[in-house]
Order: C-alpha cells, then structure tokens, then sequence
C-alpha cells in the first residue's frame, strides 16, 4: 500500500512544479506584451505624478 501513496507524491509534485513554470512563463508573456503597447509607461507616470501619495482613486 505504500508505493501508490509514494508515487501519487511524486505525481503531485510534478504537476506543481509544471503550474508553478507555466504561471511564470504566463506572467512573463503578459509583461511583455504590456511593455510593448506602452501600458507599463502610463502607470509608472501615474506613480510618479502622486509624488509618493498612496490613495484609492
């Protein structure tokens, strides 16, 4: 009875280790595609605009 229990660990881990690569990648490609239509740009001149001031809009 144990293997299963072993190999069902193993499998688990695995298929964590594949979401966790694949949310990275994902994030990665959206940053990407953010930076290159510009949409980066306009929320760091947003920041920089309230001077540090943290509110809710």
């Amino acid at each position: 009875m144990r293997c299963p229990l072993a190999v069902d660990y193993v499998r688990n881990m695995c298929r964590t280790s594949v979401n966790v690569y694949s949310d990275s990648c994902g994030g990665v490609v959206i940053t990407r595609l953010e930076s290159e239509q510009g949409l980066l740009s306009e929320a760091s001149s947003r920041e920089e605009r309230t001077d540090g001031n943290h509110h809710c809009r």
